[in-house]
C-alpha cells in the first residue's frame, strides 16, 4: 500500500487511483480507510486540500525531518510561500486529525535526533525557520516513529506501543525525552 510520491499532482494522482479503484470494487469509505494506504516523502505536498482528502481515503502520510533542510532549495525553486506551506506539513495534517509516520533519515552530527529537532523547531541546519506554524509537539513526534510507524508497516498488532503480545521495543536515553528544550534535542543519545 506504499507508494512514493514528489509533489502535489503525483499525490492527486494515487489518490484518483484510489479512490476510482475502491469505487470499481464497490468498497465503503471504512473499508478504504482500513487499507492506510501510505505516501511517501512530504516533498511538496500535501496542500491543505489534500490533507482533507486523504483523511477521507486514511491516507498515512510518511514525511521525513531532513525534507526541512531542503526547504532552501525548494525556496529557490518555487518560492518562500511553497517552501513554508509545503515542506513536511506534519503540524497541518495532525491538526486535521490525520496521522504521520517518521522516516528513518540516519544521523546527522552524532545523534539520531538532530534530524527529529527539526520538526520540534522547524529550523535547519543553517538556523532558518521554514513553516513554523508545521512545528509538532514530542508526543506527537513520538507517535511518528511508534504508532503511526506501526500503521505504516501494517503491524499494528505486534508494533508501536507497549502492550500485552506486542514485541516491546525500547531505547534507553540519556535525558529526559519529554523535559529537554527543543533546541537541544540534538543532544539526546
Amino acid at each position: 500500500y506504499n507508494t512514493h510520491v514528489a509533489g502535489d499532482l503525483a499525490a492527486d494522482q494515487l489518490m484518483d487511483i484510489i479512490e476510482e479503484a475502491s469505487k470499481a470494487a464497490g468498497m465503503t469509505p471504512e473499508q478504504i480507510r482500513a487499507k492506510a494506504h501510505v505516501m511517501d516523502h512530504c516533498t511538496l505536498n500535501p496542500r491543505p486540500d489534500q490533507i482533507e482528502r486523504g483523511k477521507k481515503l486514511g491516507i498515512i502520510w510518511a514525511c521525513a525531518a531532513s525534507a526541512i533542510e531542503g526547504a532552501s532549495q525548494v525556496a529557490t525553486l518555487y518560492g518562500e510561500e511553497y517552501a513554508n506551506k509545503w515542506v513536511a506539513p506534519v503540524g497541518d495534517i495532525i491538526k486535521a486529525g490525520g496521522r504521520v509516520a517518521g522516516h528513518g533519515e540516519g544521523m546527522k552530527g552524532d545523534s539520531y535526533f538532530a534530524n527529529l529537532e527539526e520538526l520540534l523547531t522547524r529550523k535547519d541546519s543553517q538556523g532558518r525557520t521554514w513553516g513554523a506554524n508545521e512545528a509538532i509537539d514530542r508526543k506527537n513526534l513520538l507517535r511518528m516513529y511508534t504508532i503511526w510507524a506501526a500503521d505504516y508497516v501494517g503491524r499494528t498488532d505486534r508494533l508501536g506501543s507497549l502492550e500485552p503480545g506486542k514485541f516491546a521495543d525500547l531505547v534507553v536515553l540519556d535525558r529526559d525525552y519529554m523535559t529537554i528544550p527543543n533546541e537541544e534535542f540534538h543532544t539526546l543519545h
